[in-house]
């Protein structure tokens, strides 16, 4: 088998193929947007040495990058089941931009910088979903310089890392402000936080991981109903969580 059919082989999909080698190029490289995508690589694979080893670097890095996209690959049995659940976490919140950062994250950081990374991401994640200031292009973009510092070996550490993101991680309390008054449209974001929120009420050690994403066990009549028979609604159409935040401290 050639290291084309091993990539294709691990990535299925050819949409998901054109999505990895922009995530991959972007985490060696910096931000690059899908129409720029072949005229970058161009630039830099231009002979026959460079584009060997550019073979075998996607080879590699497709193979993380299904286990990046599917959570159950038995590449998570190296960094613990904790850390895998952690990755499913960040793909039931749809955080599609992070990728970039992870597959960085993946082919550089030992084991156990993996698993607090990883960790890391999710409450990164969270708090920059919850307090917005940065759009998604912003975000994207910071997690990609992130990634090629450390492919460049600049970033060695999940404690380098965050030194590095942390200009643009909400603080305790720019995150604490806003969830008080944060509206959430996304029923799926809404389930995730009422949860992760009742988790931490009841002691759960790691209140941040999804337990259950499936809506028909875990719906937001189950865990905050919109109203009591006999009474008006117990909370707004807005779906506003200050009132969570009464009995219960936010995880991160």
């Amino acid at each position: 088998m050639d290291q084309h059919d091993s990539i294709l082989e691990s990535i299925e999909d050819d949409n998901v193929v054109l999505t990895f080698l922009r995530h991959y190029w972007s985490s060696r490289e910096g931000l690059v947007r899908e129409k720029d995508l072949y005229s970058s690589i161009k630039r830099k694979i231009n002979n026959e040495t460079s584009a060997a080893a550019f073979a075998k670097e996607l080879e590699r890095n497709s193979h993380l990058y299904a286990a990046i996209v599917n959570s159950t690959d038995g590449l998570w049995a190296k960094y613990g089941d904790s850390c895998r659940k952690h990755m499913e976490t960040l793909n039931d919140l749809r955080l599609i931009q992070v990728r970039p950062l992870l597959l960085a994250i993946l082919d550089n950081f030992e084991p156990a910088e993996v698993r607090l990374a990883v960790r890391n991401l999710v409450s990164w994640s969270v708090r920059l979903l919850v307090h917005g200031g940065l759009g998604s292009g912003a975000i994207e973009s910071h997690n990609c310089a992130a990634a090629k510092e450390i492919r460049d070996k600049r970033i060695k550490t999940a404690v380098h890392l965050f030194q590095r993101l942390r200009p643009v991680i909400p603080t305790d309390a720019q995150f604490r402000g806003s969830f008080l008054t944060c509206g959430v449209s996304k029923p799926f974001l809404a389930r995730y936080y009422l949860r992760a929120l009742e988790q931490k009420a009841i002691g759960v050690a790691e209140p941040e991981l999804v337990p259950n994403d499936n809506s028909e066990v875990v719906n937001l009549e189950h865990v905050l109903p919109r109203s009591h028979p006999g009474s008006g609604p117990i909370y707004p159409p807005t779906n506003s969580l200050s009132s969570s935040l009464d009995w219960a401290t936010w995880p991160c």
